[in-house]
């Protein structure tokens, strides 16, 4: 029965799969002095006079720590 709902959510939205039961989900976040430690250091770049193509390298980086290969 579930997955009768699922599928035809699925069919509504073109295939695509869309988180419907209306509860966060639980697991891991980002610490809030992890958070604080990401800003500090944006701010420290912006004032030492970074470019912003730095400043975004920075945050995108941040965002997916995952190395470019």
């Amino acid at each position: 029965m579930l997955l009768e709902k699922i599928e035809k959510k699925k069919e509504k939205n073109g295939g695509n799969f869309v988180f419907t039961s209306g509860k966060q989900p639980k697991g891991l976040s980002i610490a809030p002095k992890t958070l604080a430690n990401f800003l500090e250091r944006k701010t420290q770049l912006y004032e030492q006079g970074a470019d912003v193509r730095r400043i975004g390298e920075y945050v995108r980086n941040w965002c997916d720590p995952t190395p470019e290969k």
